[in-house]
C-alpha cells in the first residue's frame, strides 16, 4: 500500500482500497474515504491525489472531503503513477502516465 507524509498526518491507501488520513505518532485514524479501490497516491501539501482504474481524484488531506472527480477515459488501470513529478505546479496538475 502506498503511504505519504504531509502537515502532520500520515496518507495511506489501505488494504482495502480506501483512502486514509493517520495521526503519525498514535496511527489513530482521522478520516477515511468510502469504499473505492485506489492504486495510486501523490500528495502536494493539503491536496492529495489519488486514481483508479476509471477515475483520478483530488482530496482535501485537513477534512478528507473529494474536491474533483475526472474520468479518465481510455487509461487502463494502474497506468497513472505517483512520483516525484505527482504534484501541482503553479496550479497546474503534473501526474506520470505510462504508456
Amino acid at each position: 500500500a502506498a503511504a505519504r507524509f504531509s502537515l502532520g498526518r500520515l496518507v495511506v491507501i489501505g488494504a482495502d482500497g480506501t483512502l486514509q488520513a493517520l495521526d503519525p505518532d498514535t496511527g489513530a485514524l482521522r478520516w477515511r474515504s468510502p469504499a473505492a479501490e485506489y492504486r495510486t497516491l501523490a500528495v502536494d501539501g493539503a491536496r492529495i491525489l489519488v486514481s483508479d482504474s476509471e477515475h483520478v481524484e483530488v482530496w482535501n488531506l485537513a477534512q478528507g472531503k473529494r474536491l474533483w472527480q475526472q474520468k479518465a477515459s481510455g487509461i487502463a488501470a494502474g497506468r497513472y503513477q505517483s512520483t516525484a513529478s505527482g504534484k501541482y505546479a503553479r496550479n497546474r496538475l503534473c501526474a506520470a502516465y505510462a504508456e
